[in-house]
């Protein structure tokens, strides 16, 4: 009887160092982040400029590739649906509140951004897009051997 459970023993305990040996040769460790295992970094999010004119192919209803308020309307609402809200700083006064509807952000950013005040071309929505992000942290400061305030 003790010889029976001892090999028990001893096969789970095979069985088990197989399995987390192969999950870690296929890079399937169970603490890795989601875009891979150790050493590689996220993926970046999107530029401005690449988001600006992904939002201007798919949300340009009328072909005058721009966006009017109701264009961006939607594609503000898309962009919601897609992404958690970032983290924003209470004193960035150029960043929308978490409250702030899609339609009251798209009439800000085109009173704001827009010449003409009726459209945002794609230079005028990768400004606004680009006031909106979230401070990156990660150019690092001075200890870090990143730029000193005033650089």
């Amino acid at each position: 009887m003790k010889t029976l459970n001892m090999r028990m023993i001893v096969l789970v305990c095979t069985v088990c160092l197989f399995s987390g040996v192969a999950r870690v040769a296929r890079g399937q460790q169970q603490d890795s982040p989601p875009w891979g295992g150790r050493g590689e970094k996220p993926p970046r999010p999107p530029s401005a400029g690449e988001l600006a004119s992904n939002l201007i192919a798919k949300c340009d209803a009328n072909g005058d590739s721009r966006l009017n308020a109701d264009e961006l309307t939607n594609a503000l609402t898309e962009m919601r649906k897609q992404r958690p809200p970032a983290r924003r700083r209470e004193s960035d006064s150029n960043t929308s509140s978490p409250a702030e509807t899609a339609s009251e952000q798209a009439v800000k950013w085109i009173e704001k951004f827009a010449a003409d005040k009726t459209g945002l071309t794609f230079a005028e929505l990768q400004k606004a897009l680009e006031s909106d992000r979230p401070p990156r942290h990660s150019q690092g400061g001075p200890a870090m051997g990143g730029p000193t305030p005033g650089e």
